[in-house]
């Protein structure tokens, strides 16, 4: 735990270094750009105070959640369409689904999570993409028809690439997409 008189004296030092590199970004010196500046302005810091220069890096998304209202037929839905496979179960709650390559779906019963040390609970019509080769667009298109899925929306984006939106169970609207759709996909 942090003292509050640690957190006073963070917050003057954070306080004083603000204050200190808005001098400096502000001053005419640093408009000119000379071999030293960068090395001075990259160095400025203050002993256990944060600066946007280093924040902590992600390795993207591990896991997105839909909140559902029969977590058998959800199951069954996901296993079926998409071949994902329950990696864990948490009862009656929920589990998490195998949704790719360190990617994982979790599927919660609606409510049953509000009493959980870390409540959360979600309600109404969510949306998640899943990413696919072109090459796959008219098999899915084919698959899906095949199970009796009615694809919502065909969309070809300006970048190349193309979604098919259709329903879950619970009418989540679930995006299958192609590279193309944006700019870092």
């Amino acid at each position: 735990m942090i003292s509050a008189e640690k957190r006073r004296y963070q917050k003057l030092e954070l306080r004083r270094f603000a204050a200190m590199t808005a001098r400096f970004a502000g001053s005419p010196r640093s408009q000119q750009q000379s071999p030293g500046d960068e090395r001075v302005r990259d160095s400025i810091s203050i002993k256990g105070v944060w600066r946007p220069d280093m924040r902590p890096k992600t390795e993207g998304i591990l896991e997105s959640s839909l909140y559902v209202s029969d977590l058998a037929r959800s199951i069954h839905f996901y296993e079926n369409i998409f071949g994902f496979r329950v990696i864990s179960d948490f009862g009656q709650r929920g589990c998490a689904l195998e949704a790719g390559n360190r990617q994982v779906l979790l599927l919660f019963k609606k409510g049953a999570s509000r009493a959980i040390t870390a409540p959360h609970d979600g309600d109404g019509e969510l949306h998640l993409a899943f990413a696919i080769r072109g090459e796959e667009l008219p098999k899915w298109e084919a698959w899906l028809a095949e199970k009796g899925i009615e694809v919502e929306e065909k969309t070809e984006w300006k970048l190349g690439g193309q979604s098919l939106y259709f329903r879950d169970p619970d009418r989540h609207l679930i995006e299958v997409a192609t590279p193309g759709v944006w700019s870092i996909y």
